[in-house]
C-alpha cells in the first residue's frame, strides 16, 4: 500500500457472532477521500453473505475478503 493509504485489518472467523456485517456497513459510511482499504482475513460460513454485502454497498475496490491463513510451519 502507498504510505498515504489507510489500512484497516480484521482477522476473524467469518461467523455470525463476529458481526462482520456491521463492520462492512460501517465501512460504507467512510468517505472515499480518506483513501482507505479494509482487509478481512479469515474463512467461515458467512463468506458468501459478506461478499454479497460488499458488492451491494459498492465496496469491491475497498473491502477485500482475503480468505483463511494456514498455521502450518
Amino acid at each position: 500500500l502507498p504510505l498515504n493509504k489507510k489500512l484497516i485489518l480484521c482477522v476473524a472467523r467469518l461467523s455470525p457472532e463476529k458481526a462482520l456485517g456491521r463492520l462492512i456497513l460501517q465501512a460504507a459510511t467512510l468517505k472515499p477521500a480518506h483513501d482507505w482499504e479494509l482487509h478481512i482475513v479469515g474463512e467461515g460460513p458467512l463468506r458468501g453473505t459478506l461478499q454479497g454485502m460488499v458488492n451491494e454497498q459498492g465496496l469491491g475496490g475497498r473491502v477485500h475478503l482475503e480468505g483463511g491463513v494456514s498455521h502450518e510451519k
